[in-house]
């Protein structure tokens, strides 16, 4: 269930977003555990393609976890429509395919790199699988999913991208709390941080 509505994040350029944290009854690397992840991330991109459909079912979800090896475990958990994106060659190739192929590629994951700087519209959703505690690094994050499609504004005269942004995380993760921050800090701006919480 939504528990939170960021009204800050309102405006021209920036898509309404809302925060949904579930319950996550199955321990991490379990064949349950991403059952129940890649059925939750499902259930969210489909509303959200209701919600625009001028979008074509191009819909993306983000997902940050604590290191690279979560990563690959992660978008090989999840199947063929999920690739993780790390630094390197074949990082590359997965960030070009999730970029390129919505369609096929819809599930990015990742545990640094895409924080800041990538502008992709097609995400829609991010999901925190980690416990975060550096603010900005938390903004970044959340902003992948908060950018309007202009390219559907240009299209249709002018009419904006009803795609609402969601940040999907679970109880065992508590980023209810930095998401309560969120008024303060669209309100004074990001913080500059170099974030070396990665354990």
């Amino acid at each position: 269930m939504i528990d939170s509505l960021n009204v800050c994040l309102l405006g021209s350029a920036i898509r309404k977003c809302y925060f949904d944290e579930r319950v996550m009854e199955f321990n991490e690397n379990t064949p349950e555990f991403y059952a129940k992840l890649k059925c939750d991330i499902s259930d969210i991109l489909n509303k959200q393609k209701q919600q625009e459909p001028r979008m074509n079912g191009k819909q993306q979800a983000l997902i940050l976890v604590k290191g690279i090896p979560e990563c690959e475990q992660v978008a090989n958990g999840l199947g063929d429509k999920a690739t993780f994106i790390i630094a390197g060659a074949k990082g590359d190739r997965n960030l070009e395919k999730f970029t390129k192929s919505p369609e096929t590629c819809n599930i990015g994951v990742i545990c640094k790199r895409l924080l800041e700087g990538y502008d992709n519209a097609n995400v829609t959703l991010c999901v925190v699988l980690r416990n975060m505690k550096a603010r900005a690094t938390f903004e970044q994050f959340v902003g992948r999913c908060s950018r309007i499609n202009r390219e559907l504004q240009s299209v249709t005269r002018g009419q904006c991208d009803r795609t609402q942004g969601i940040l999907l995380s679970y109880t065992r993760y508590a980023q209810k709390r930095m998401w309560d921050t969120m008024p303060l800090l669209a309100e004074s701006g990001p913080e500059d941080s170099d974030d070396d919480e990665y354990e």
